[in-house]
């Protein structure tokens, strides 16, 4: 009976090994899926909030029009068209910004479909094996 302990204790071992490599490649496909969501939310947010920039600037330009019109004097007409210069900047900033985001996720994605594909199999594999695992450091190199 005393020498079933420590077999039972290395086996239940060896499948806690197996489980905690199985969770590790599903935490690692799932934080790269959530990345790339992530980075895709953020594209869509920055590309919706400097849309609302672009129309802002389009309406202090025609402000600065009026303005003209009404001889409001230059200086005023001229600080009114570079804030409008300015949030055009932010949002050709705010574009490059947004577009590499979704780069980035893209990149996310392709990370996740290749560590599917180089492991996937691999880690089923490894999970319906019909024997016992070896121990842990036999599978350190792989």
């Amino acid at each position: 009976m005393s020498d079933l302990l420590p077999a039972t204790r290395q086996a239940v071992g060896a499948a806690v090994e197996v489980v905690a490599d199985g969770v590790r490649y599903g935490i690692l496909i799932a934080r790269l899926a959530k990345a790339g969501l992530a980075l895709r939310h953020m594209a869509a947010l920055a590309k919706s909030t400097f849309e609302y920039v672009g129309d802002c600037a389009a309406s202090v330009d025609q402000l600065a029009e009026m303005a003209s019109g009404m001889d409001v004097d230059a200086g005023t007409v001229a600080e009114h068209h570079e804030a409008a210069n300015i949030m055009r900047g932010a949002l050709a900033n705010a574009t490059t910004m947004a577009q590499e985001c979704e780069e980035m996720s893209s990149l996310f994605d392709e990370a996740s479909a290749a560590h599917q594909a180089d492991y996937g199999a691999v880690a089923e594999a490894f999970q319906n094996m019909p024997v016992e695992p070896a121990n842990r450091e036999f599978y350190a190199n792989r």
